[in-house]
């Protein structure tokens, strides 16, 4: 059993200066030896095995902390497994003999959404719990990868007042999407094979459209995107009231993480020599965690988004942290870390610093993913 070769969460402080007490409390679920879906209690350091046919890729949560989404692999190749952590009962989903991967709740719960293939062949495809049906979405367009849900509230704020009349196509479209339950972000291979480059795209069932044609159309502000030209997006992710975009770009030059609003523009909240990536939302969307090379190794830290401040929260010249997840209350980051010579799950508070490590085993134990609605 897992419970017996993972020990008790080891409480070490590492920080000398300031170190106080911080009750830590929830759950985390990680993946442990590249296949066993774990879930430990941070406040009591016991771990137990959900699964053991998971992938490397981080376990996502549904909204209300009771089904876990995580990519699984078996003889047929890489599925997504729905996982009701109350039970232990679950759902095989994704396309037969396909590389299946990033699924993606709906922010009501009812809908995951997942890339089905690899590379330029891959496509977004929605799965929904109550009917068990699975769709593609933007009629099957080829090269959709790595989606995220939209609220549908953020595209009617930006398009009020807008002319369509040159483009009644984009105008349907958008007005679709506006009046639609669920819109999906996805990041959509463009450009030739000679020179391949990625955009940001908006999804709906039956269209896709790139949100760079939509500023070139004049629809939408020329600041949505940081600059014309063919560029990798990649990481998309949400802000969790709605209102902005995180993701990553090579524009400018290196990987760096950019914050786009779609009324205001958009701003490279990183900006530095070393690459940044893997941009994660704090609960009340003030701070964006992120990985990043900046001191040589590769490490954790946090920016706020407002003025592009940034503070380190895992970074250490032996070793490297990635990884980062947030609690539900936005006191700890959870991430991985080598400190101790193999990958394990620690956890850093904000507002001290102070850093527990949560697991101790042979193995490695990698992608903390922290139960919502839990502190």
């Amino acid at each position: 059993m897992m419970a017996l070769r993972i020990s008790l969460a080891v409480a070490v402080c590492l920080v000398g200066v300031g170190c106080r007490a911080v009750e830590l409390t929830g759950e985390v679920a990680f993946v442990s030896d590249g296949q066993r879906l774990c879930l430990l209690n941070a406040g009591r350091g016991t771990v137990r095995e959900l699964a053991s046919d998971a992938c490397g890729e981080a376990p996502v949560w549904s909204p209300d902390g009771e089904w876990i989404a995580y990519t699984s692999r078996d003889s047929e190749g890489t599925s997504i497994r729905l996982l009701a952590v109350h039970d232990g009962s679950s759902r095989k989903v994704g396309r037969p003999g396909m590389v299946n991967r990033a699924p993606r709740w709906s922010p009501d719960g009812k809908k995951v959404a997942y890339a089905a293939g690899s590379g330029v062949e891959a496509g977004i495809w929605v799965y929904d719990l109550e009917s068990g049906r699975e769709t593609p979405w933007a009629q099957g367009r080829p090269g959709l990868m790595r989606p995220a849900w939209l609220n549908p509230r953020v595209i009617y704020e930006a398009l009020v007042g807008g002319d369509f009349s040159e483009h009644p196509d984009l105008a349907a479209f958008l007005e679709a999407a506006a009046k639609s339950n669920a819109v999906l972000l996805a990041v959509g291979a463009t450009g030739s094979a000679e020179k391949p480059s990625s955009d940001i795209f908006i999804v709906i069932e039956d269209r896709a459209v790139a949100i760079p044609d939509l500023v070139a159309a004049g629809i939408i502000s020329e600041r949505a995107i940081p600059s014309s030209g063919a560029y990798v997006e990649w990481g998309v992710e949400q802000h969790p009231k709605g209102k902005k975009i995180a993701f990553e770009s090579n524009d400018g030059g290196d990987r760096e993480i950019f914050v786009l609003d779609f009324v205001k523009g958009t701003i490279d909240i990183t900006n530095h020599r070393a690459a940044d990536w893997n941009p994660v939302w704090s609960p009340d969307g003030k701070w964006v965690a992120f990985e990043s090379f900046r001191d040589g190794r590769c490490g954790v830290y946090r920016v706020y988004a407002g003025t592009v401040r940034v503070f380190p929260i895992a970074v250490t010249p032996d070793s490297d942290n990635w990884g980062p997840s947030w609690s539900p209350d936005g006191h700890w980051v959870a991430y991985t870390s080598t400190r101790t010579g193999n990958p394990e799950i620690f956890a850093t508070d904000i507002a001290s610093g102070m850093t527990k490590q949560l697991t101790d085993h042979l193995g490695d134990d990698i992608a903390p993913a922290w139960r919502p609605g839990r502190s």
